[in-house]
């Protein structure tokens, strides 16, 4: 059969094309299954984990058997390394212990933001977001013009909430420069309840918190808009490295999957 010239040319570019792309896919395909797998770091055979009681769905049983999401996650992101879970009422005296050495990891929810007020720690990847709201009375309908005011207004929220603390520090610096932050010693629905009752004006929760709330006590308003989503991490010692790589890339490589999902949907519900 007869071809121009010109059309041979343009077939055996085109062949050509085809086979260099074909060829690039391929070295792709190899290269990054040979960068998964060097991703993948070894964990360590022993591991001390530093567990306290703030983390969702944390549980102790009758007998002292620890169960919940932070226990679900440290099954999965560590695999069949040994670890042993040593539980802390205090969060300082647990920081510590990771930096002495006595744990080598710190499973406890820890906001991104707030990492950088810990020394001789390190952050790994993070595991989830946290979204919060503003709770108010709802008959404070000008609130977004008194929390921009020059007058200081007190918001609340719990002490042991580092992450909505955070979250209330940034909007004090960055958009309502009226707030002032008031650590207290009251949970949320503790505080809901004065503020239902008009003894406080504003208190800041997690969101999921804050509906649950809204639904069950009178004269509250919500805004869910007013603060920005917060990665939660885990933290180890910052001389530790072989153990955060490791960590990180059991996180990445589980982070999305369908077991993954299920754990971290307990901490919504």
């Amino acid at each position: 059969m007869y071809m121009e010239p010109g059309n041979h040319s343009k077939r055996r570019l085109l062949v050509n094309g085809i086979a260099i792309l074909c060829a690039a896919l391929l070295m792709w395909f190899f290269t990054s299954r040979r960068h998964r797998v060097a991703d993948s770091q070894p964990m360590p055979d022993k591991i001390t984990v530093a567990v306290d009681f703030s983390p969702n769905g944390l549980r102790v049983d009758s007998v002292g058997q620890l169960s919940g999401v932070p226990v679900q996650l440290l099954d999965l992101i560590l695999g069949e390394a040994q670890y042993t879970i040593k539980p802390y009422t205090d969060r300082t005296e647990a920081l510590d212990d990771l930096r002495g050495g006595k744990v080598q990891l710190y499973a406890s929810s820890v906001p991104y933001p707030a990492v950088a007020e810990y020394s001789g720690v390190s952050a790994t990847e993070w595991l989830y977001t946290s979204k919060f709201s503003l709770l108010y009375r709802d008959d404070q309908l000008h609130w977004e013009q008194l929390l921009s005011g020059e007058e200081e207004v007190p918001v609340y929220v719990s002490k042991d909430d580092r992450s909505a603390i955070t979250v209330l520090e940034h909007l004090a610096e960055l958009n309502y420069p009226a707030i002032r932050v008031v650590e207290s010693d009251d949970t949320p629905s503790e505080l809901a309840i004065k503020l239902s009752k008009g003894d406080i004006a504003f208190m800041m929760c997690d969101s999921v918190i804050a509906a649950w709330i809204s639904e069950r006590l009178e004269h509250i308003a919500v805004s869910n808009d007013v603060g920005q989503e917060v990665r939660q991490v885990w933290l180890v010692g910052a001389e530790n490295e072989d153990l955060r790589s490791a960590v990180d890339s059991a996180i990445i490589n589980n982070r999305g999957s369908e077991v993954w999902h299920n754990i971290i949907s307990d901490i919504r519900k």
